[in-house]
């Protein structure tokens, strides 16, 4: 499928962030794609994977509790 790009995407040592779409890890330093929800950033692997979260983004938080 176009728009995916499963290539690791962070390097040793570097802070690393998680796909909330797919859990893909990647350098949260340089996301290839990025989306700020309700005041967060939130950082994806893919295009495809960030339409899909702002199609249904409650689909993807995870719920802290507090």
């Amino acid at each position: 499928m176009s728009g995916f790009n499963m290539q690791p995407n962070h390097k040793p040592g570097n802070p690393v962030s998680i796909d909330p779409v797919c859990g893909m890890k990647m350098d949260a330093n340089q996301p290839p794609f990025q989306w700020v929800f309700q005041g967060k950033e939130y950082h994806f692997c893919s295009d495809v994977c960030k339409q899909l979260f702002q199609r249904e983004p409650q689909k993807y938080i995870k719920v802290e509790a507090g």
